[in-house]
């Protein structure tokens, strides 16, 4: 399996859109043009296909871990992907989605001892 696909299949399970998946090779440390990356997300019969190298790779496995994870100098801070999973059941209108995660946020909360204050709209 190559680097391209790869990414490819974690991008279709993580349900990523093109923008995130460059956000991701941001946070790695590889700033890519939209052009770019869509040239590592296609197939290789396309014409925009270019190979991903294992330096750009490494970037984006990096980037994954840190935007999955939050960054390791900051780990009460919101990992950007449950931001983005979040973010999208909002657009979708997934409410009982929503309600849920608020719920196990709220029992995690409650097992550390620590107030979840998640206002409802």
């Amino acid at each position: 399996m190559t680097n391209n696909e790869i990414i490819k299949k974690i991008t279709i399970a993580l349900s990523l859109h093109h923008d995130v998946v460059r956000e991701i090779f941001l946070v790695g440390g590889q700033e890519l043009t939209s052009r770019q990356t869509g040239a590592f997300l296609v197939g290789e019969s396309n014409k925009n296909y270019k190979a991903v190298n294992d330096e750009v790779f490494a970037a984006f496995l990096e980037g994954l871990i840190e935007f999955s994870r939050g960054p390791k100098e900051d780990p009460e801070a919101l990992p950007q992907l449950l931001g983005s999973v979040v973010e999208g059941l909002a657009e979708q209108g997934k409410a009982d989605a929503l309600e849920s995660l608020k719920e196990m946020v709220d029992e995690v909360y409650e097992e550390l001892g620590a107030e979840c204050h998640i206002e409802n709209d």
